[in-house]
């Protein structure tokens, strides 16, 4: 008979390691979800990002000019993804926005 270590020993320790580096890297979206407001009415969009340095957009939504999704396969599966609207005043960003195309779709319904 032969015998061998096995590789399942790891297992454990990979676990570890990657919930050691989840911990350094969950904060910043947790800021970023606890920092980011969309709110959308029927005539106007309003929406701020961040906290020290904000960034805020106030359009109706007659004004916006394009808006554009961007999801990674994670987001697809968990369906959440980055919202780009764009404005002649300038582009804003929602990151990790929950139900991306759901928001796209409102917007376009209500620009036409």
């Amino acid at each position: 008979m032969k015998a061998r270590t096995s590789w399942k020993t790891i297992i454990p320790d990979c676990l570890l390691f990657i919930f050691i580096i989840g911990l350094f890297t969950i904060w910043k979206k947790i800021f970023r979800i606890l920092t980011t407001k969309l709110e959308i009415t029927d005539d106007m969009v309003s929406g701020k990002v961040g906290l020290i340095h904000t960034e805020t957009l106030e359009s109706p939504i007659r004004q916006i000019t394009s808006v554009k999704v961007n999801q990674s396969a994670m987001g697809k599966i968990f369906n959440y993804g980055d919202v780009y609207i764009n404005t002649p005043a300038g582009s804003y960003e929602f990151y990790c926005m929950a139900e991306p195309n759901k928001i796209k779709d409102y917007l376009i319904s209500k620009m036409k």
